[in-house]
Parts: C-alpha cells; structure tokens; sequence
C-alpha cells in the first residue's frame, strides 16, 4: 500500500529560483525511504513539503492516496524529529515529549501517562524523566526527540538530518538504534541524510539528489552496483569511484599507456569515461587482468584496510586494499584489475552506458 506519493513536484521561489524539477517517487506503508544528496540539493525542501510546513509550487502530493497539497499540517497524521532536536530548555523531559499531544483533547490524562511510558521505554529514557535538556548529552538529547514523535503514534515519521550533530560513534549507535525502532513500529519512515553511509545502512530503499532533481531511486545495494550515471557512482561508495576519460583506439579503449580493454558494447564515440570502484583495484592479479603501473603519492593506513592514492594522468585515483600495506609514497607498484569491474559512461549526458558486471564477454584484452 502506498503511503506517500509525489507527482511532478515542483518548488519555486519568487517565481524565479526554482530548487526542485518533477520530482516523483511513492513510498510504501512500513518503508524505510532515505532522500540523499549534498547541501543544497532540496532534501529537506521535500521533507518540509510532506509536513506541510511548505507549499507545492506545481504537482501533487498524496498521503494514505488522499490529496493533501492544501491539508493543514495537523490533518496529515505525521510526526518529524529535526536536526537540531526543537527541544524546549525550560521543560523537563516528561512535559517535552507530551508536548505534541498535549492538544489531544481526546486523549485522557491516563492513556497519555500509558503513551509517555512506552515511548520513554523504547529510547532507554526512563530514568531521566524529571531531566531538563540541558542536564543530557547529545545523544539523550535525540532521543527525547525520537520519543515525541513516537508518543504521536503517527504512521508517517519525518527525519530531517537527526545525527548530523552527534560524534562518529554515537552515529552509528543511533542509526541501529532508529532502525530497530521504525521495524518494532512499523513506521512509515523518511530520512533526509547527506551521508551515504547512512544511505546505504538504514534505507530499504533510497533517493538520490542533485540540484532539484532525483537522480535514481532504488535499494542502496543496486544503486551502488549499477549506478545510473556518474553522480550517482562518485556519490555513492567511500572512498568514491574513479574515473578517467579514454579513447578509443585500434578498436580498443586506452584506459593508460599500458593497459587497454575491449569494449564490451558497439562504440558510437570515440571516446567514454571510465569508472572503477576503489576495492576492485587489486594487489596481486589474475589472467586476464589489466595492470596499470603506477607511482603512489598518498598512504591512508586505517588498520584493518589500506588506502592507497596515485595519479592516473589528470585524475587521483585510490586502492582500497584490506590489510595493512607497508607501501611508501613515490614507490611504484603494480595495481591489477579486472575489466568485468569496470563501468561505462557517456563522456556528454554522464549516463552509465553499460556495466562490464553485465555485458562483459572475456577476450579481446591487451596489457
């Protein structure tokens, strides 16, 4: 059943600046549905549409299949925890997490103390009931945030940045955390992040953005092995895909001086951009493999992986290699890679033309 939807929607200002184009995707009842992107690309101008806190310039916005453009935001059944938490400093944490129902007049004071109960066992706060915010810490702090919206009992769930003020740590203790809870309730859940590693490790499926535009929807394991175009494979991936523009020659494409590939596909340019993944470049090769010569300029040594970076004519390309490798800057070293891990983009539109990992027939390969 489909919970959220969005058809052609379109947001400007002052009728000039226009910060999202058509932008369409559903969301189902109990999806975890994550919106990614840098700064600046209309995430949260999405979020704040669904909540009603902004206007819909053009297209439709459905909640439970009921037009909600013109709902107040009252009337559209959604909770939304916020970056900076909205948290008031003179009220103790009983009296903040209430505070959104507390105009429920429907509600008694005994179903409302049954709700408060509940909310504060699910998040681990029961201990700090009388608490003002000032006496928590970051992470308890989001927590009270998480159980208003949960006292709700809204179907929908907005997420607008949560963590984004929390320490690497206390990061990755939330993310599990609030994705357990969004299953032990069944939310229906949007999250609103610029980390791709919360992409990748909370949503059931994601929406990449870029300057107002979606640039593809899917589950974050299909967006990462097959990317709709160069964005999207930069965007996606730690550290990003590298890439470097080759041309065609003697019927082959010439990704360095010593290494050439067979495309797996009829060229109707002579020239693509090629991309690999940061992993696939390997320490020790196989037959059939490429192997580009290379000169280190970069070590990242992160204990349990090594990152190696070196130049690949105008482009700065990393290995990510597991284990710890004792290479120095300046050595030269062989890098190896397989050519059904490479990816191939159109050098104009940036759309991925086709993935070795799909069409690669073995042959043809010069080293």
């Amino acid at each position: 059943m489909t919970q959220i939807e969005m058809k052609a929607v379109s947001k400007t200002y002052n009728k000039k600046n226009t910060v999202l184009k058509g932008i369409d995707f559903s969301v189902e009842k109990g999806e975890f549905f994550i919106l990614v992107g840098p700064s600046g690309c209309g995430k949260s101008t999405i979020l704040r549409m669904i909540a009603g806190l902004e206007e819909i310039s053009e297209g439709q916005l459905f909640i439970a299949n009921r037009l909600a453009n013109d709902l107040l935001p009252k009337e559209r059944q959604i909770s939304m925890v916020f970056q900076n938490y909205a948290l008031y400093p003179h009220m103790t944490v009983k009296e903040n997490v209430l505070f959104g129902i507390g105009h429920l007049k429907n509600l008694s004071k005994a179903e409302k103390e049954k709700r408060l109960a509940k909310a504060l066992e699910l998040v681990q706060l029961q201990e700090y009931l009388h608490r003002k915010p000032r006496e928590l810490s970051g992470g308890q702090r989001q927590r009270v945030a998480l159980a208003r919206a949960i006292v709700s009992e809204a179907p929908i769930c907005l997420m607008d940045e949560p963590l984004s003020n929390l320490d690497a740590k206390l990061r990755a203790q939330m993310r599990t955390e609030i994705r357990q809870l969004q299953q032990r309730l069944g939310l229906t859940l949007i999250y609103v992040t610029h980390d791709q590693v919360e992409a990748m490790t909370m949503g059931d499926r994601i929406m990449i953005l870029n300057e107002g535009s979606v640039q593809q929807i899917g589950r974050p394991i299909d967006i990462y092995n097959h990317p709709a175009n160069t964005f999207v494979a930069s965007f996606i991936g730690s550290p990003q895909m590298n890439m470097i523009e080759a041309p065609i020659m003697d019927n082959d494409l010439k990704i360095s001086t010593n290494a050439s590939v067979q495309l797996p596909f009829s060229p109707e340019k002579s020239k693509y951009l090629v991309g690999v993944r940061p992993e696939k470049l390997k320490p020790q090769g196989e037959t059939g493999d490429l192997i580009l010569k290379v000169f280190i300029n970069t070590v990242e040594q992160l204990g349990n992986e090594t990152i190696l970076g070196f130049q690949m004519r105008d482009q700065q390309w990393k290995a990510k290699w597991n284990g710890q490798w004792t290479v120095q800057p300046d050595e030269r070293i062989s890098v190896y890679l397989s050519p059904k891990d490479l990816y191939y983009f159109d050098v104009d539109s940036r759309e991925q033309v086709v993935s070795s990992q799909e069409q690669w027939q073995r042959g043809g390969v010069t080293v």
